[in-house]
């Protein structure tokens, strides 16, 4: 059967230039069904046959995938059925380089396809790849400092742009930087890298304020509508925000029908949306961390829905949202709730990771890293694996759109 998102695992995990700009993601892959680890030559298969060549560009934004190349795929050419302009191909382990394989490469090339080799082609054995890849993967965590030096100075020799994958933390990002490794993956640069803070931005801080009062019940609508007014430029956006959505002509032209028209729910959830945007974004990693904050947030939503646990749609969407603000902000958890009250069960899934949002929290988590043995475990528990894979696509073009709508 060809290979979907409705019946395919698919998460993807960011890769940056030295710029810190998002150069494309690396593509992660197992089928809905079937044997819980998935051969990487099965994966990279259904990959090039069935689910990228449709659907390649959604997956990734239009930046470029980086997809994993097997054998079989590689000498069957099954790979032409992809755009070179849109993905990298991969070999991560060490290949045969006889006739067929050479021959296979050599196509590979001369279609325009960039091709991307693990550190094995260092050995001598498989110098021969260096000739034609234009991308080599290091093992960071392998290697001592010194070891990375010499094999970062032995594969510049060779005219290669390099890659550092398992980049966990920000001294390896900087020795890398300084051996003159061009890419880079891995969890530090999966969260932006800002110093750590006690304190909530001015404009983060007055919106926060906001979303506190609508969370009260003690605060009337009238008190509500004179707090949304003596913030102009948030009134504003909010009657350009419901005008956008009337219907039949219906013009609002003032806080109070807006706010009456959209209900406290709504305006929460619009407030939340606000505050999101005032996250600082100027590099690649900011900006996908907004966007990955945006989608597990609606993916957590989503999940809870289909799970049944409809009241808890709304806490869902902020928790998920909320669990990302302390790598966006350089916040931790405990800062972050004293500016912003949640709910009991929304404050136990953030601070201790507990209570009834914290299943879908974990499951969101667990997928965005491709930890699929785990995830379909806790995904069968809450009822939801059937669902999981396209929830996740629709909560990534979600977020996709509302960032292009701002």
């Amino acid at each position: 059967m060809k290979a979907t998102v409705l019946n395919a695992y698919i998460a993807r995990q960011p890769i940056f230039d030295r710029h810190v700009q998002l150069a494309g993601y690396e593509i992660l892959y197992r089928p809905a069904a079937g044997p819980s680890r998935t051969p990487p030559a099965s994966a990279s298969r259904a990959l090039v046959t069935g689910l990228l060549p449709a659907s390649v560009g959604q997956l990734t934004g239009g930046t470029r995938a980086f997809v994993p190349l097997s054998l079989d795929v590689l000498i069957d050419r099954a790979f032409t059925r992809l755009d070179p302009a849109q993905v990298t191909l991969e070999l991560r382990d060490p290949v045969p380089y006889e006739a067929a394989t050479s021959a296979a490469l050599q196509d590979l090339r001369a279609r325009g396809f960039t091709l991307t080799v693990g550190e094995f082609a260092a050995d001598g054995a498989h110098h021969a790849l260096l000739r034609l890849a234009q991308i080599v993967r290091l093992d960071t965590p392998r290697h001592e400092p010194a070891a990375l030096g010499r094999l970062v100075a032995r594969l510049r020799g060779h005219g290669v742009k390099l890659l550092a994958g398992g980049v966990d933390d920000a001294a390896t990002a900087d020795r890398c930087r300084a051996l003159g490794v061009d890419l880079f993956q891995g969890v530090c640069f999966s969260r932006p890298q800002i110093v750590r803070r006690r304190d909530l931005p001015v404009e983060m801080a007055r919106v926060a304020r906001l979303m506190n009062l609508v969370f009260d019940s003690r605060i009337s609508d009238a008190e509500l509508v004179g707090a949304v007014e003596s913030e102009p430029a948030l009134s504003g956006r909010l009657l350009a925000a419901v005008n956008a959505q009337a219907m039949g002509g219906l013009r609002v032209d003032s806080v109070a029908r807006a706010i009456d028209l959209v209900g406290r729910a709504p305006l929460h959830r619009w407030l939340t949306l606000v505050l999101t945007g005032l996250v600082q974004s100027n590099t690649g990693v900011e900006r996908d961390a907004v966007v990955a904050a945006l989608a597990r947030g609606r993916l957590c939503e989503l999940l809870a829905t289909d799970a049944g646990a409809e009241r808890a749609t709304r806490p869902m969407f902020l928790t998920g949202l909320l669990s990302t603000f302390d790598g966006m902000l350089g916040m931790t958890s405990h800062d972050l709730l004293n500016y912003i009250h949640v709910p009991a069960d929304v404050e136990a899934a953030l601070r201790h990771r507990d209570g009834p949002h914290a299943p879908y929290l974990r499951l969101a988590s667990l997928y965005e890293e491709g930890n699929w043995d785990d995830a379909l475990i806790l995904a069968s528990q809450l009822g939801v694996d059937a669902e999981l894979p396209i929830r996740y696509s629709q909560a990534r073009q979600w977020a996709r759109r509302v960032i292009v709508s701002r």
